[in-house]
């Protein structure tokens, strides 16, 4: 069974570095090891300020593991799995091999995913059957908002106008007005939400044939990033 192997290779492994810095490395080993097993989606949240050292608890699975897994990391965990703890598991024999890039081939048994990756992944539908491994779960709903950011320029809009005259209904509109990121507690589900837009006059965005889908303003404030579209 994966998580017996996981735990002693483990075990093995944390005796003959010494002191260990980091107390949870064979509960978090178990854990990785029975999702993979079991062929889960795996999320991992840890406790802030955890030391880095965790991270061995989670490759040494993935190691030992037979299927392919998609691992999403962020720009700094990148660098200390490829700096740091992947050169610890091959000086004690056990070999990882992590592909990088905007595709992998289905035989990669870990394809090293930023969050950019994982959207362009996803979209292509290139992620297939891969189990799908994040080890900083409290970092992946910020992350994704960022990778998903589109900046739109008011050259954009007059492109859009040229080329699709239908999709732009307002004849003379003076200007597309850029509001923040959004905040995250709505996502285009607060249909009622009003914010006042220009000239006084209370807007709203809605789906429209820019996209599939618009994103609306939310009651905490607004959160748009799209043209804003009056009211009816």
């Amino acid at each position: 069974m994966l998580e017996a192997k996981a735990h002693q290779q483990l075990k093995a492994l944390l005796r003959l570095e010494g002191e260990t810095r980091w107390p949870h490395h064979l509960t978090l080993s178990r854990l990785v090891a029975r999702s993979l097993r079991r062929s889960d989606q795996t999320l991992v949240r840890l406790a802030p300020g955890s030391d880095p050292s965790w991270l061995l608890g989670l490759l040494v699975p993935l190691a030992l593991n037979n299927s392919p897994v998609a691992l999403v990391v962020s720009p700094a965990l990148r660098q200390r799995l490829l700096t740091v703890e992947l050169p610890r598991l091959q000086a004690v024999g056990l070999n990882l091999p992590c592909w990088e890039g905007t595709t992998a081939p289905e035989s990669a048994p870990l394809w090293l995913l930023q969050h950019d990756a994982l959207v362009a992944a996803w979209r292509s539908g290139q992620l297939a059957d891969r189990q799908l491994v994040v080890p900083e779960g409290e970092l992946l709903q910020p992350l994704l908002r960022q990778a998903l950011v589109v900046v739109l320029e008011t050259e954009h809009w007059e492109q859009l106008r040229r080329s699709l005259p239908p999709a732009v209904p307002i004849s003379g509109f003076p200007s597309i007005q850029m509001m923040r990121p959004p905040c995250g507690s709505c996502w285009g589900s607060c249909l009622p939400c009003r914010s006042p837009g220009p000239s006084g006059l209370r807007w709203r965005a809605r789906t429209g044939p820019v996209g599939p889908r618009s994103i609306q303003p939310c009651c905490s404030g607004p959160c748009i990033a799209s043209p804003w579209i009056p009211a009816p």
